[in-house]
């Protein structure tokens, strides 16, 4: 999900090490690495990205990338090779159009990194070192062997490296630095001024190297501190010298001792605080959470504790972000409805209330949420579907999980779906829909469920109008026989009475 975030700010996310789709991939087992390899797939002045991953190469041809005269992009991942053997194969600075290279997990070490900048092409603008040997980077080398091109720089997962800081001149345009899971020693004796991504997830990382009074980093949009074990807590007063931050990810920091008030960091457009450990209250202070972010875009809070809140506390939490936000995802939260202050979030594209106790919900209809197009409410306590609760923009439902109740009444959203011909929803119908109820249905998946359309047709009005006016005639017709027998019997009763008068009366004269 770090793209998601992280790529408000830096266009499309692509780390140094990251092919593009586009490109001519090479891996085999074991081979030599020569110009035939490359002609029986494509012509050479075609070719203008390589990828070589994952082999075991025993030979490659000196100078064998200088032949591709157009080729961008190269990449080589995990491969056993020889120092010698890459630095001789790369071409040379006035016979390439290369602008992206990645050499990772080749086992280059500190000497060997700096022999190699000198001897790079400088129109270079990604440079990606992942996975190395490195235990020490200076921008010295960077700004030394005259990178002014160079815009990214990924030194990810080299183990305990110290990153020196020095004092750089202003035509070093390095935007996007990647230090994840490299353990990172950070000595800073100067700034980054261009610099806009910094990328420290999976570090035991000290926050004030960054965010300080030298203002070093002022123009940092994007920073990712996921997974970090922070030697300081963060407090109220956190990212106060990040004055252009729009996307923060903080998923499961530890040391938080207060919650950040983003008093200073206005212009938050993403924040991902999923699984992050702090205690979560409706207090006042908690309730105002964000209350100084409201141009928020996407936020994210998976595994947050929200049982003991209610509908107002909710609605005085996401309220000031209520109009602007896109994306919000409150998966395993504790809720049991989906809560109504969603109803009002206009913008909202995408919801994800999964692994929640959700088991019915009419906070939001088909007249609401226009913008809505994905859902997902997996891992719920949903037996039934009313497609009326579903907005009419939405074309990817995730439902699995749920304990589906497998009768006549389902039948309404599974035409729903067939309706829109949202197939792959069908799809999953196979493999991840089961049903839980009645019995003879339990285990089985939803597409199997296909009753009778004449065991799920309803009665139409007019059927309706007719058995009540035939019951109304048959309670009338046997009414009227029983009030017309009741007259008859008390006609003859009075006639007999009569007769028996007459006959004493003349027994007596």
């Amino acid at each position: 999900m770090i793209v998601l975030f992280l790529g408000v700010t830096t266009g499309i996310l692509r780390s140094p090490c990251t092919p593009p789709p586009k490109c001519c991939k090479i891996n085999k087992v074991k081979f030599n690495l020569t110009l035939k390899e490359f002609k029986e797939k494509k012509e050479i002045n075609e070719i203008k990205c390589i990828d070589v991953y994952d082999c075991n190469i025993s030979f490659i041809q000196k100078d064998l990338f200088s032949h591709f005269t157009n080729l961008e992009n190269l990449y080589l991942r995990n491969l056993p090779l020889e120092y010698e053997a890459i630095k001789n194969s790369l071409p040379k600075s006035s016979e390439t159009s290369l602008t992206r290279l990645c050499l990772e997990n080749v086992g280059l070490t500190n000497s060997q990194i700096v022999d190699l900048l000198s001897r790079l092409p400088r129109r270079i603008s990604d440079l990606g070192l992942k996975k190395n040997k490195i235990t020490y980077f200076s921008t010295d080398d960077i700004s030394n062997a005259t990178f002014h091109h160079l815009q990214k720089l990924d030194l990810s997962y080299n183990r305990n490296i110290t990153f020196v800081l020095n004092k750089t001149t202003p035509a070093l345009k390095l935007t996007d630095l990647y230090l994840s899971y490299s353990n990172v020693k950070w000595t800073s004796l100067g700034m980054l001024p261009n610099l806009i991504a910094l990328y420290l997830d999976g570090n035991h990382f000290n926050l004030s190297v960054i965010d300080n009074e030298q203002r070093c980093f002022q123009k940092l949009k994007a920073l990712d501190l996921n997974n970090c074990e922070l030697t300081e807590p963060l407090n109220k007063e956190s990212f106060s010298f990040l004055p252009n931050l729009q996307s923060l990810s903080l998923s499961n920091v530890s040391n938080v001792k207060h919650f950040p008030t983003f008093q200073n960091t206005r212009d938050l457009r993403a924040l991902n605080l999923d699984d992050v450990k702090y205690p979560f209250y409706p207090s006042s202070e908690n309730t105002g959470l964000f209350v100084n972010v409201q141009k928020m875009k996407r936020l994210r809070m998976r595994t947050w504790n929200l049982r003991g809140w209610n509908e107002t506390q909710l609605s005085v939490l996401f309220g000031p972000i209520k109009d602007t936000l896109e994306t919000l995802g409150l998966a395993s939260t504790g809720l049991t409805t989906i809560p109504q202050v969603t109803a009002e979030m206009k913008n909202l594209k995408r919801l994800c209330l999964s692994k929640n106790n959700i088991s019915t919900w009419s906070s939001i209809s088909e007249r609401t949420n226009k913008k809505l197009t994905f859902l997902n409410l997996s891992w719920n306590l949903i037996e039934n579907i009313n497609p009326y609760f579903i907005p009419q923009n939405v074309q990817d439902l995730e439902l699995d999980g749920n304990p589906f109740l497998c009768t006549c009444g389902l039948m309404s959203y599974k035409t729903w779906v067939w309706k829109k011909k949202l197939y792959n929803i069908m799809k999953d119908w196979q493999t991840k829909y089961y049903c839980s109820k009645p019995p003879e249905w339990t285990g089985r998946s939803l597409s199997e469920f296909r009753p009778k359309k004449s065991d799920c047709r309803p009665f139409n009005r007019y059927v309706i109008t007719a058995l009540v006016l035939c019951c109304c005639m048959v309670i009338v017709v046997i009414g009227t026989h029983i009030v017309t027998n009741k007259r008859r019997q008390h006609e003859l009763k009075k006639h007999k009475h009569g007769n028996n008068e007459t006959k004493t009366l003349l027994s007596s004269q």
